[in-house]
């Protein structure tokens, strides 16, 4: 049997739909790209072409990253790096968590 691990981390900031590339530039900004693969897909000469285990998202107007599998175990490194203080457009702001969800689904 298979599981699919998932977190989302959900934050009390509320973004436009339009700023979702926004909110995932300023979070591979904030923790660099050499971080980790998950974070951004991009390896140094092309891409990782599979699935996103990260995924930059907006949940009921709230900007939220959801971790699929490894992704959860990567998402560490985002903790270890940050500050919350992100910049999206002309807009600065601190990211305050609202919720951390972790769940396992039976495939």
């Amino acid at each position: 049997m298979d599981y699919t691990r998932i977190l989302i981390l959900k934050f009390e900031n509320p973004i436009d739909q339009k700023e979702i590339s926004l909110f995932r530039c300023a979070v591979i900004q904030v923790i660099s790209r050499a971080v980790n693969v998950l974070f951004h897909s991009h390896q140094a000469d092309n891409y990782r072409y599979s699935y996103p285990l990260i995924q930059y998202k907006r949940i009921n107007g709230y900007a939220a990253i959801v971790c699929i599998n490894e992704g959860t175990e990567a998402i560490g490194q985002f903790f270890s790096k940050c500050n919350f203080s992100f910049q999206l457009g002309n807009r600065f702001f601190e990211m305050k968590v609202d919720s951390i969800k972790a769940n396992q689904c039976l495939i």
